[in-house]
């Protein structure tokens, strides 16, 4: 018959063994000390100078003084001596002193969370899942500086894909902004969560606002030559403003209606002192 147990290597009692108090007060100290793990630190290399008894180490890697050829091992003060055991992989304890679970792998302690880095997800108040990594419920979520600023930052591979916020009603879509689909700024609105119109571009070069019923831009035109003022399909209203770089007089402005069907047509409704009065222009 063993004299140890297999797992925790217990001193066994032995068949007419003489003062087996001995052997079973002897297990029921080592077992004292091993379940329910918990340890002030996983990482000193000496013993502390005053520990108080049942003061619980993990041996640091490179251990010295008391401690010397025990390292990795767990150290408990008994009140008069270290006594060690060798930890199995596998083993698990409360590392008080990083107020962390750490699981002994063979070689070392190891954070259980991996310290919080390369996390599968992370679920607050729900689940998580595999589109939806971190999952967050309740009334509201705060993202705050840490002394200065803060930024959101939301990243796509590459122009064609999407980087956006999209708003929903019932898990139903109605609203998106963001990169959609190109690197324009764009809002879009949907009926039904299916089809989606975009209300406003903001054009990441030149900063031009181009919505269904409002457009903003400059085009520069050279003298005694024609420019082109796009605008919205459907035909609206257009405030002109003429510039002449340099030139001392104002700006000179007016306001037009225009529209699309049936072929284009201008109609000048108010001008400045210099922007003549044409009509209707076709």
């Amino acid at each position: 018959m063993s004299d140890r147990s297999v797992i925790l290597n217990l001193p066994l009692i032995q068949p007419s063994q003489a003062q087996k108090h001995v052997t079973h007060n002897e297990a029921l100290v080592q077992l004292d000390a091993l379940v329910q793990l918990s340890v002030e630190s996983c990482s000193r290399d000496v013993p502390p100078p005053d520990p108080l008894p049942g003061a619980r180490y993990a041996v640091g890697p490179s251990a010295s003084a008391l401690w010397a050829g025990h390292a990795n091992a767990l150290a408990v003060w008994d009140g008069a001596a270290w006594r060690y055991y060798v930890p199995r992989v596998g083993w698990q304890a409360w590392i008080a002193h990083e107020a962390l679970m750490a699981v002994f792998d063979g070689t070392g302690w190891v954070d259980l969370s991996g310290g919080g880095q390369n996390l599968t997800g992370i679920g607050i108040n729900r689940s998580y899942d595999a589109t939806n990594p971190l999952a967050v419920s309740g009334a509201a979520t705060l993202l705050t500086h840490a002394g200065a600023g803060h930024q959101l930052k939301i990243n796509k591979a590459a122009s064609g894909n999407t980087a956006s916020l999209l708003y929903q009603s019932g898990w139903s879509g109605r609203a998106e902004m963001g990169l959609a689909g190109n690197d324009d700024f764009s809002v879009k609105v949907s009926p039904d969560g299916t089809g989606f119109v975009e209300a406003m571009r903001l054009d990441r070069a030149t900063g031009r606002t181009d919505a269904r019923h409002l457009r903003s831009g400059a085009v520069d035109i050279a003298p005694d030559t024609v420019g082109v003022i796009p605008t919205p399909a459907e035909g609206g209203l257009m405030a002109l403003a003429v510039v002449t770089p340099g030139a001392p007089e104002p700006a000179h402005t007016g306001l037009f209606a225009y529209r699309t069907a049936g072929g284009p047509a201008l109609m000048s409704l108010a001008q400045g002192p210099s922007i003549e009065n044409k009509g209707a222009v076709r």
